[in-house]
């Protein structure tokens, strides 16, 4: 089940930079603050 939110977020982030929304390095910015909050204690 997580391993499709992860891949859906990393999804995104992609789609973000090739649409123009973003830069790629914002948006990794982005994926990386969602993977740690999403991942939070747990690793």
């Amino acid at each position: 089940m997580l391993a499709n939110l992860h891949s859906s977020l990393f999804w995104s982030a992609v789609h973000s930079t090739l649409s123009g929304n973003g830069t790629a390095a914002e948006n990794l910015e982005g994926l990386e603050a969602d993977l740690t909050e999403l991942k939070g204690d747990a690793w």
